[in-house]
């Protein structure tokens, strides 16, 4: 039996944008009732953990507590219109809406470990616990630790080569493909590829770098004009079995049409 996913890219979730853009992706969840949802990690953002600026000015006034507080407003505003469904098929007595859902931490979210490693008085005081993913129902996966599902390998990114650097290049898509050789699907660059190779056996193998789930206007100043070069939605896998899929992506401004009214 085919399945459905629904892949959310890299969101993060700060206090320094609003999280109204989770609130409409609850909504379009709702309608399309996908069977499976990968969070493909960096759902948190921690820009109090940000080790490249700390100690400049654009550092002051950060605080770890108000970056907790803003990924749980954000999984707040994503689950409410579900669980505002879900309530109203046990009113009517019909079956409620559970997606498998799943979680692979990305790099922002290993800012927390990089943190206690860092600074061993910090362990104990925060953990990836404090963002309460499981809470939420997330399965929450080791980062850099790929999971499969239906046939299509997840992570937040792959490495390849002795030294464990990131896949990427001028057509990451392909090389996720020619090093992994499997239907496989990364967050982490922001940008959008696709990539489909066919198997000697008919087989269809795809590889997608799935862009990011930030707002139309929200700018990430650290990125400067690499903002224009980011794809900003979600991507639903069409008839999802043994690897194989149709993807369909849905960009940030067609859900801002159909969503926010």
């Amino acid at each position: 039996m085919t399945k459905t996913h629904l892949i959310i890219p890299d969101s993060h979730a700060t206090p320094h944008f609003n999280n109204d853009r989770f609130s409409l992706l609850g909504k379009l969840i709702v309608d399309r009732q996908p069977d499976v949802i990968v969070n493909i990690g960096d759902f948190a953002d921690l820009p109090s953990l940000c080790s490249y600026d700390k100690g400049k000015r654009s550092f002051e006034g950060r605080r770890y507590r108000e970056d907790v507080l803003s990924v749980l407003d954000a999984q707040e505003k994503l689950f409410q219109p579900i669980n505002s469904y879900n309530i109203k098929q046990v009113l009517g007595k019909k079956k409620k809406y559970q997606p498998r859902l799943i979680l692979t931490l990305g790099n922002h979210e290993h800012r927390i470990s990089r943190a206690t490693e860092d600074r061993a008085e910090l362990e104990g005081t925060i953990s990836i616990d404090d963002l309460q993913y499981q809470h939420f129902g997330w399965e929450v996966i080791d980062f850099l630790r790929p999971i499969t599902v239906d046939g299509v390998c997840y992570a937040h990114y792959f490495t390849s080569g002795v030294m464990g650097r990131a896949i990427s290049g001028e057509h990451p898509a392909y090389s996720l493909l020619t090093k992994m050789h499997q239907s496989c699907i990364q967050g982490h660059t922001h940008i959008r590829d696709f990539a489909e190779r066919t198997t000697a056996q008919g087989k269809k193998i795809s590889a997608i770098v799935c862009g990011c789930y930030l707002d139309i206007d929200q700018w990430e100043h650290y990125a400067g004009e690499a903002n224009k070069m980011w794809w900003r939605g979600v991507i639903i896998l069409h008839d999802v079995e043994d690897g194989e899929f149709e993807p369909e992506f849905i960009s940030m401004k067609q859900i801002r049409a159909r969503y926010d009214n």
